[in-house]
């Protein structure tokens, strides 16, 4: 890892990657805002492992989010649709069930991309049909607040989507 330059600056080299693979996920993430200084909007570098999904079909109720392929190629799934994107591919998810996302590497590398969102308590909740609530975690993008149902945390790599 580098050394920093400045408070307000990092470099994805100088950051601790989190994560793991299990199942059909596969995410690594480095947060990268909160190292720089940021408090209200964060960014994130993720890799996403050949054939595997970031995380469970899922929406937040109150951030958007956006992504930006890096590198590779995926399947999106947003909404009722999915979608191809690779690199040079940029994605807003505004909040709400109507943006439910999931992203799958299709490629057979390693695929970069980088996530920007605002920094809230709102929860995330999985659009699957088990209607569970994904919870805090070592991968949720922002922080997030469990909802008042049983059942209500959710691991995004426990395969339950």
């Amino acid at each position: 890892m580098r050394s920093k330059r400045h408070p307000q600056v990092v470099n994805v080299d100088e950051v601790e990657s989190i994560g793991r693979i299990k199942g059909r996920f596969g995410a690594t993430a480095k947060r990268l805002a909160a190292p720089a200084g940021a408090s209200k909007i964060g960014c994130n570098w993720m890799e996403l492992q050949p054939g595997k999904t970031s995380f469970p079909y899922h929406y937040h109720t109150g951030i958007e989010e956006g992504l930006f392929i890096l590198a590779g190629s995926g399947e999106l799934r947003i909404g009722k649709d999915t979608v191809a994107v690779g690199q040079g591919d940029y994605v807003a998810f505004p909040a709400g069930p109507d943006y439910a996302h999931a992203l799958t590497n299709s490629s057979s590398a390693l695929k970069p991309n980088r996530s920007i969102n605002a920094r809230t308590k709102n929860p995330v909740l999985s659009a699957s049909t088990t209607a569970k609530v994904a919870g805090p975690h070592e991968l949720c993008p922002t922080p997030c607040t469990p909802t008042r149902r049983r059942n209500a945390t959710m691991s995004p790599m426990s395969g339950s989507a």
